[in-house]
């Protein structure tokens, strides 16, 4: 409804607003957001307004936002007011400061907004550089013990249930998908780690807690196994090594926004994968939507009577296909011999 009515968008948020526990809810700084001019008030996903500007396409584009940032709402509003009742019940005080501030940051970070710390009045400058950092902070507090530690004693256990339901969730899906014969990713050094595998296509079911966890392992062990070829590197030995340093800036350039990303690879003028960079494709990439670049690389791996494979894509799984690594000799601009890969 709110996708498609801006009035069943006021509505919703209205009836937030009329709740008995909304001055609560301000109190725990729970995230409700809107979708007016100010743009730290918005979801950081759509931290810009240009794309609701477009004739005709921007109708689209405020809707799809609309119904994204009024169900978060209600979602985080639902998820308060369930666990606020639950407390109730345990004897818990829930007008006391420490547990409302808590339940907030619990459910703001399992809701994919956490806190910035330091850097929260830079909340809109640092969209610009990274795609949704506040969701890159609510995966790095969620896997942080001490994020745990420091919660009230009812918020901890609900956060917990919550980690724990999560994890063995997953743990079920994977192990459907091995009974079923196909492969898995086991080894935590490799970029394929707890990732399902369909012939060269992965399904990442994690949102966005796999590439954290594996960049953590990679610099604990001081290794790490490529993907495509299942070799594996001891971070900082060999020919050009890979050191932890460069661990840390594939992450954080995984992270970037579209604009910045772009300007990394021209710069830089070779993709990872060894390809020379061409402006003119990188544009293009940059507008199609991910679902659709996932539906054409699945078509393409697998025939497009399997295309049905890329439909996780579009309810938050991502969807990668890519193969082995080919090597080829090719000329610098400078006419020398070079080994790139294909």
């Amino acid at each position: 409804k709110q996708f498609a009515s801006e009035k069943a968008f006021l509505e919703v948020q209205a009836h937030i607003e009329a709740r008995p526990t909304f001055s609560l809810m301000k109190e725990a700084r729970l995230a409700l957001t809107d979708m007016g001019i100010s743009l730290s008030s918005r979801e950081e996903a759509f931290m810009s307004r240009l794309g609701e500007r477009i004739p005709v396409v921007g109708v689209g584009v405020r809707a799809s936002n609309r119904a994204y940032a009024g169900f978060l709402n209600k979602l985080r509003a639902d998820t308060f007011d369930a666990l606020l009742t639950q407390a109730k019940r345990a004897g818990i005080d829930t007008e006391n400061a420490k547990f409302l501030t808590d339940l907030g940051r619990f459910i703001n970070a399992a809701t994919g907004r956490g806190s910035l710390g330091f850097f929260e009045k830079s909340a809109v400058p640092l969209s610009t550089f990274f795609f949704s950092p506040r969701l890159m902070a609510s995966r790095l507090q969620l896997l942080n013990p001490v994020f745990y530690m420091n919660l009230h004693p009812f918020v901890r256990k609900q956060a917990l249930i919550s980690a724990l339901g999560l994890a063995s969730l997953g743990a079920i899906v994977l192990g459907l998908f091995k009974l079923n014969g196909q492969s898995v990713g086991t080894d935590p050094r490799s970029a394929d780690f707890a990732k399902a595998k369909i012939g060269n296509t992965r399904f990442d079911i994690w949102g966005g807690f796999q590439q954290p966890m594996v960049a953590l392992f990679r610099l604990v062990t001081g290794q790490m196994v490529s993907s495509t070829t299942g070799r594996e590197f001891v971070l900082g030995e060999g020919y050009k090594p890979t050191t932890r340093l460069d661990i840390v800036m594939r992450y954080l350039k995984s992270k970037e926004a579209p604009v910045i990303s772009l300007m990394t690879q021209l710069l830089e003028g070779v993709k990872p994968s060894g390809e020379p960079v061409r402006l003119s494709v990188e544009l293009v990439d940059r507008f199609i939507p991910m679902f659709v670049q996932d539906l054409a690389e699945v078509s393409e791996e697998h025939g497009l009577g399997n295309a049905w494979m890329a439909l996780p894509g579009a309810f938050g799984v991502g969807v990668q296909t890519y193969g082995r690594k080919i090597p080829q000799v090719t000329q610098t601009p400078a006419g020398r011999e070079t080994i790139r890969f294909r």
